[in-house]
């Protein structure tokens, strides 16, 4: 054998790459028997399957199990930042566009993130559309790291013929050499979830207490699933009243919780977990019912409007919740009225779209709640067949100091009256405000006068 190769524990390695295995076995006389195995596919499928390993295939970025290892090296060297990041509206691409055009946004969304960091950061694909980034930078230096991905990840995609637009949120947080690297992830997380929470397409620092509010809310979550059953859910109802003649219509339902620790709770602060843990459908389903129940009490002119979830839009269900509820209180489905806020309707336009369409063949009339606080298109009137338009209070309670405001009015009333939509307008307190709304033309008026 030549020297050109070097001799390792039993293998020889050529520079042309080839890799021989060589085993010695002794035999009588002082004789043996060498033999030489090619062992160079072998050996360069075990390196394929140890980078498999700690990669991702697709993106070829280290993946969770590295981002794991590489922590905890990380921790025992020096303070370092953690930026977890998540795609915005990544799902909904995959959904109407298809996976290899998913695939391939992913590609892309990493040659970007590859642009952006530099030689002290090390980004790891995590699953889906969830990715990290551990940074020795300081913590402003990798605040600046983390806008300068959602900045780059904002501007659109060209994958194929399509032109895909989608965003990043991303939460950070920083942690001292020799810290816990469990509790600096939990903290990042937080961060994210927060990111998201606060409306996407931003960056989020962990704070102090954010342990402490996720832990509190763990709680509530939990005490919200068996609220229904516990009979901790009340409602309330708010009158309705035609105008100019001042005549009881209808009453809005409004949603009540009363903890047996914590008391009365906002619908502000537990609607939106109830949406996030599931827990909105039975909710919304014992709202539906209850609101039935009661309307079967009221004189038959008199309707019900109940606000609903866009969770329980997104499933056909609602409908038969409906008929059920109908049927068992004998009520007519034009008693009832479900109101949808408009940024609501538009975060799943095309799905909302279909299931309202099924509520108003049902006889069900539709609303667009809090208008004026969202999009605001006239394009989302006409998609979605409205039978109402409910002005936001803060125009309403402003309409008779404030010029704006009463243009706001006066300009949705006159809109809405060519559209053939009613209007009402919400949060009226007093006579100066109910007068108002008569003099812009506003056709009916919600509140305690």
């Amino acid at each position: 054998m030549d020297g050109q190769g070097r001799h390792d524990q039993g293998e020889h390695h050529f520079e042309d790459g080839r890799i021989l295995s060589i085993s010695c076995r002794p035999t009588g006389g002082g004789g043996a028997i060498i033999t030489y195995d090619d062992v160079t596919e072998a050996r360069e499928g075990q390196k394929k399957i140890a980078h498999l390993a700690y990669h991702d295939a697709l993106t070829g970025l280290p993946n969770r199990r590295s981002f794991t290892d590489r922590v905890v090296r990380l921790s025992r060297q020096s303070s370092f930042a953690m930026l977890m990041l998540d795609l915005d509206r990544f799902k909904a691409v995959n959904d109407t566009l298809g996976h290899p055009v998913g695939d391939e946004l992913l590609v892309q969304v990493v040659a970007r993130l590859r642009g952006v960091c530099g030689d002290a950061d090390l980004a790891f694909r995590l699953g889906g559309d969830e990715f990290g980034l551990l940074t020795t930078r300081q913590q402003a230096e990798a605040h600046a790291l983390a806008d300068g991905i959602v900045r780059a990840l904002a501007a659109p995609f060209q994958i194929g013929e399509h032109l895909v637009s989608i965003g990043a949120s991303v939460g950070m947080a920083t942690s001292p050499c020799g810290g816990d690297t469990d509790l600096v992830q939990r903290m990042a997380d937080l961060a994210l979830y927060k990111a998201k929470e606060n409306g996407r397409g931003r960056v989020e620092v962990y704070r102090e207490g954010m342990i402490e509010e996720a832990a509190a809310r763990r709680r509530l979550e939990a005490d919200l699933v068996g609220a229904v059953e516990a009979g901790q859910l009340e409602l309330h109802y708010q009158p309705l009243f035609d105008l100019p003649g001042r005549a009881l219509s209808g009453f809005e339902a409004l949603l009540r919780w009363h903890h047996p620790e914590r008391g009365t709770v906002p619908p502000g602060e537990f609607i939106p977990i109830a949406e996030q843990c599931g827990a909105i459908v039975d909710i919304g389903a014992w709202v539906i019912d209850e609101a039935c129940r009661q309307a079967a009490l009221w004189p038959a002119h008199i309707y019900v409007s109940v606000n609903v979830s866009p969770v329980q839009l997104r499933s056909p269900d609602i409908l038969w919740q409906l008929t059920r509820s109908l049927d068992r209180h004998g009520l007519t489905p034009r008693r009832i009225e479900v109101e949808v806020t408009e940024t609501a309707m538009i975060e799943n336009s095309e799905a909302i779209a279909t299931v309202l369409a099924g509520l108003r063949a049902l006889g069900v009339r539709i609303a667009m709640d809090d208008f004026g606080t969202g999009y605001s298109s006239l394009a989302h009137l006409r998609a979605f067949k409205l039978d109402r338009i409910k002005i936001d209070r803060s125009f309403v309670s402003g309409s008779h100091a404030d010029a704006g405001s009463a243009a706001v009015v006066r300009a949705v009333t006159a809109m809405a009256r060519d559209l053939a939509i009613a209007t009402t307008g919400e949060g009226v307190e007093s006579e100066e405000q109910l007068a108002n709304l008569i003099e812009l033309g506003c056709g009916a008026a919600q509140g305690f006068l």
